[in-house]
Formats: C-alpha cells, structure tokens, sequence
C-alpha cells in the first residue's frame, strides 16, 4: 500500500487514513485503475498488443482510461498514427508495461 500511496494509485479515506480491510466502490476502483493506468511526463504506460506473448504485433501510449475504455494513441495502426478505444478487457491487449525513465 505505501507503493500505491506514494505513486499517487490510491489516496486512502481521508486524513491520511487507509482501510486496507474495507471495501471499496465501483467509482474508487475505477479511479485507482485510471490513477496507476494515467500517463504522465515522468511514467507513461504501454499496451501491448497481438494474438498471444509469441505473436505481439505493436505497442502504443495509454493517453486515458475510464471505467469501460483505455485510449490509446498508436503509431502503426493501419499505417498511420491514430487515437484508439479498447474495452479493458479487449483480448487483444496482452498487457501493459512501463519505460523506465
């Protein structure tokens, strides 16, 4: 949890106060989702995509994330650099990685 805290993921109830043991809503949840998701200039985050890790065809820049969607931003998609939509659990995204600044 101080990970999470320290990364900006999760933020706690208030008052410095974390409740590792309770419960959380849908909204919180996608919030920590789009916090650890969200690009920003120091770590941005990569999908990576394909048909399975043996057969991954390219990469992109998670530009958002909401609760149903990740937009991407990909640079060779359809020969082009193009904004794109995914639903979170498109089985094309294989996964997620971030560069090492």
């Amino acid at each position: 949890m101080d990970w999470a805290v320290s990364k900006g993921v999760m933020k706690g109830k208030g008052n410095n106060i974390l409740d590792p043991q309770g419960k959380i809503t849908r909204a919180e949840g996608a919030q920590m989702l789009k916090n650890f998701f969200a690009p920003d200039s120091k770590q941005q985050t990569s999908p990576f995509f394909g048909t399975s890790k043996d057969n991954s065809s390219h990469t992109g820049i998670v530009e958002e994330v909401d609760d149903t969607y990740v937009y991407t931003i990909e640079g060779n998609t359809s020969d082009q650099v193009a904004r794109r939509k995914y639903k979170l659990s498109d089985k094309s995204i294989l996964g997620y990685g971030r560069p090492a600044f």
